[in-house]
Parts: C-alpha cells; sequence; structure tokens
C-alpha cells in the first residue's frame, strides 16, 4: 500500500517537474529527498522494533523454560518449607 502511494507522489512529482519553472523543479527535488528520508526513517522504526519485539519474546521463552525447569528438577524435602 505503501509503496503504491509512493509510486503515485513519484510520477506526481514527474510531471510537476516538467511543467515547472527551473527553481520549482529544484524544490521538488528537495522535496523528493526529503520523503525518501521519511520513508527509510520509517523503515528504521519498523527494524528497531522488531528486532527490540524478538529479544522480548526470547527473554519471556528463557523465563518460562527456566520456571519449567526449575520446578522440575526441584528438590521435595527443600519444598516443605
Amino acid at each position: 500500500m505503501a509503496e503504491i502511494e509512493l509510486l503515485e507522489r513519484e510520477m506526481d512529482a514527474q510531471r510537476e517537474r516538467e511543467t515547472l519553472s527551473p527553481w520549482a523543479e529544484k524544490r521538488a527535488a528537495f522535496n523528493d529527498r526529503i520523503e525518501a528520508h521519511e520513508t527509510r526513517a520509517e523503515r528504521l522504526e519498523r527494524v528497531v522494533t522488531t528486532v527490540l519485539a524478538l529479544i522480548l519474546a526470547s527473554a519471556g521463552l528463557l523465563w518460562a523454560v527456566d520456571a519449567i525447569w526449575m520446578a522440575v528438577t526441584a528438590d521435595p524435602y527443600l519444598m516443605e518449607f
């Protein structure tokens, strides 16, 4: 969905460049660079969020495995207290 919108923006920008003055063309090129930077920032945000989610999920999984291991290997005589 975002790719389609990006392609539509690029096509609109290209049409504008064909009909605009040189100053307007430079401004359009600058705006295109800013939009490309925003999409890179969005991608970076998505990658960081995914990595953090994986770290939290692995920590939760390790905690669950440790809890099960402790329950299985617990000494029944120590559990009386």
